[in-house]
C-alpha cells in the first residue's frame, strides 16, 4: 500500500501519532470550550443562573458585570464563534494545512491566549470573584491554543509534516 504525501500525518517510526492526532485533540478541546462558552452565553442572556454555581461561587456576578457583554452581546457568544472556527480549522488541518491556515491558527490562538489572560485577570483583580465555568472554558481554550501553536511550530521545522497544496 503506497502512502499519499498529501494525507501523511508526519508519523515517526517510534509509533508517534504525529500532528494529525494533535490536530484532532486541538479540535476536541476547542469544541469543548465552544460548548461551555455557548452555555455561559445562554445563561448570561436568558437564564441568569449557572448550573453548578451556588450563590457564593460568583458565576452570576461575573457574567453580569460590564465585561460580560460587548456591544450588548454576551462575550460567551463571541467566544463560541471564535472557538468553533478555530476548532474547525484544527480539524481540517489533520489532512494538511496551507500556510494561510497556519497563519490564521497562529493569530487566533494568540488572541485566545491574550483573551483568557485578560478575563482571568479581570476576575482576580477587578471583580474579586471567580466563575468556575468561565475559568474552565478559558483553561480548555488556552490548552487548545497552546497545543495548536506547538503543532504549528513543529510544522515549520519538520518537512515530514504536510502542507496542503493550495487548490484553485
Amino acid at each position: 500500500m503506497q502512502s499519499n504525501p498529501e494525507r501523511a500525518s508526519g508519523s515517526k517510526a517510534s509509533g508517534d501519532a504525529g500532528p494529525a492526532a494533535g490536530w484532532a485533540v486541538t479540535a476536541a478541546l476547542f469544541g469543548s470550550a465552544a460548548c461551555l462558552a455557548a452555555y455561559l452565553a445562554w445563561a448570561s442572556g436568558f437564564s441568569g443562573t449557572v448550573a453548578g454555581c451556588g450563590p457564593e461561587a460568583g458565576c452570576g456576578e461575573v457574567l453580569k458585570t460590564r465585561w460580560g457583554r460587548w456591544f450588548g452581546i454576551p462575550v460567551g457568544g463571541l467566544a463560541t464563534v471564535a472557538y468553533a472556527i478555530l476548532g474547525g480549522m484544527a480539524w481540517k488541518s489533520r489532512k494538511g494545512a496551507t500556510q494561510g491556515m497556519l497563519q490564521g491558527i497562529i493569530a487566533g490562538c494568540g488572541t485566545v491566549l491574550l483573551a483568557a489572560a485578560w478575563f482571568v485577570g479581570l476576575q482576580a483583580f477587578v471583580i474579586g470573584k471567580f466563575c468556575v465555568l468561565c475559568c474552565a472554558t478559558h483553561g480548555l481554550a488556552a490548552t487548545a491554543s497552546l497545543t495548536g501553536l506547538w503543532i504549528v511550530r513543529g510544522a515549520g521545522r519538520n518537512p515530514a509534516v504536510p502542507l496542503a497544496q493550495p487548490s484553485l
